[in-house]
């Protein structure tokens, strides 16, 4: 219970005028040292009580200030400080010192470009011989496709691998393991509709870099085994746009392959995508132009 103030005993080391003042306006020695020199007149004392009241009971309001005002002089340093680090990593940058519009691109890309016709569209046979000649051996091939509109996904089964190995692992209790050291050793996570609760925690870790189990994907199934067979073959292919643009992006395989293999796995998932589905086709390897394909023989 809080206890009630003796008022005839304050200010007894002030003038009794002053003393009386302040007892009657009711203000308590912690609120006047809180209050400013115009408070105080305001409560009815002269310019000469006010600085008989300050030499016994100093504000506090000029440390506060005085604090502050140290307090943004040293966030105003960081700030400073921050800024001139980042000013200095982007002048260090090789972009910033040789921008495209005064270094543009690489000597072997423009010798690249001048024997690809960009006006010019090819099957996807010719396109795929002309890349592997310009590329040379064991580079990735890309295909590049816009389509109608955002939200089209799906999975192919081509009939040859695409040359990328695939890390794919069923969830178990070495996976929990490995997810709460931080580490992700693997490309496909699969699990059983009865794991997905003890995945739950986990969902903003995997989900931003696309390993959560969903099905859309199918990477949640009853059949995990089975599953991670199929994966593992590097003969399926899933495909989807971007979140904000109908754009989507695909690896075939490698320069290395049969053209006949590329062609494939390239005609499958054109198929299945749709033709009438897409406005505009692609293909590219490492650092090579692109090859505008032809889809009339699709």
């Amino acid at each position: 219970m809080a206890t009630r103030t003796n008022w005839k005993e304050l200010y007894q080391d002030l003038p009794e005028k002053v003393a009386a003042t302040l007892r009657e306006k009711r203000v308590k020695p912690e609120q006047l040292t809180a209050k400013n020199d115009g408070e105080l007149l305001a409560l009815g004392l002269s310019d000469t009580d006010v600085e008989t009241v300050r030499a016994k009971y100093p504000s506090t309001l000029s440390e506060l200030v005085e604090r502050s005002a140290d307090l943004k002089s040293a966030k105003a340093d960081t700030l400073s400080e921050k800024k001139t680090k980042k000013v200095k990593e982007i002048s260090d940058s090789h972009f910033y010192k040789y921008p495209r519009r005064v270094f543009g691109r690489s000597s072997r890309y423009k010798a690249l470009a001048k024997k690809i016709n960009r006006n010019q569209t090819c099957e996807p046979k010719a396109a795929l011989e002309k890349l592997i000649s310009l590329a040379g051996k064991d580079k990735a091939i890309d295909l590049h496709l816009n389509v109608l509109d955002t939200g089209l996904r799906g999975e192919v089964k081509v009939p040859f691998s695409t040359g990328k190995t695939i890390r794919v692992e069923i969830f178990s209790d070495k996976t929990i393991t490995a997810l709460n050291n931080n580490e992700f050793n693997f490309d496909v996570l699969l699990a059983t509709p009865a794991d997905m609760p003890k995945l739950a925690k986990y969902a903003k870790v995997l989900g931003p870099k696309g390993l959560m189990p969903n099905p859309k994907s199918n990477t949640i199934t009853n059949d995990p085994e089975t599953r991670a067979k199929q994966l593992s073959a590097g003969a399926t292919i899933a495909f989807k746009t971007e979140p904000k643009f109908p754009i989507i992006h695909v690896s075939l395989g490698k320069t290395s392959q049969k053209v006949e293999e590329l062609t494939g796995n390239l005609t499958t998932l054109l198929r299945e995508v749709g033709v009438t589905k897409i406005t505009g086709a692609f293909l590219t390897a490492n650092q090579t132009p692109s090859v505008r394909l032809d889809l009339s023989s699709i």
